[in-house]
C-alpha cells in the first residue's frame, strides 16, 4: 500500500480499533465504491469461507507428506493463514471496515454498520 496516511485516518484507526493489517485485508477483499472501500460481512463471510478451504487443503498435504521435510513450508503456510482468519474474523465482529481514499491518501475509516443510512 503505497497511499500516505494523514494524521486524521491515523486518530480514526486508534479510536475505532482499527490495525494496519485489517486495513491491508480491506485493501485486498474490498469493493470498490467511488472513494471507498468497503468490506462488509457478506465479503469477508465469502473470504473466510474461502481461507478455511485452502487450510483444509494444506492440512491434508500435510498429513500425505509428513515424513518429508515439506512438511515445514506447509506448517508456515497453515500458520500465515490462521494470522489472515484471525484478522478477518476482527474485522467480521466489526460488521466490516470502510475507508475512504482520496487521491494518494486515506482520509478516514470506520465499520461498516456504524454509518446510518436513510
Amino acid at each position: 500500500m503505497n497511499l500516505k496516511m494523514t494524521r486524521h485516518f491515523q486518530r480514526r484507526m486508534a479510536q475505532r480499533g482499527n490495525t494496519k493489517q485489517m486495513i491491508d485485508l480491506v485493501f485486498q477483499i474490498g469493493e470498490i465504491k467511488g472513494d471507498k472501500l468497503i468490506s462488509n460481512k457478506k465479503i469477508i463471510k465469502k473470504y473466510l469461507l474461502d481461507l478455511d478451504r485452502k487450510i483444509l487443503s494444506l492440512s491434508i498435504l500435510q498429513k500425505k507428506f509428513k515424513h518429508l521435510n515439506v512438511v515445514g513450508l506447509i506448517n508456515k503456510a497453515i500458520e500465515a493463514l490462521f494470522v489472515i482468519r484471525r484478522t478477518a474474523l476482527k474485522i467480521l465482529d466489526k460488521g466490516g471496515i470502510t475507508v475512504v481514499c482520496h487521491n494518494d491518501a486515506l482520509i478516514t475509516t470506520y465499520n461498516t454498520n456504524s454509518f446510518v443510512r436513510y
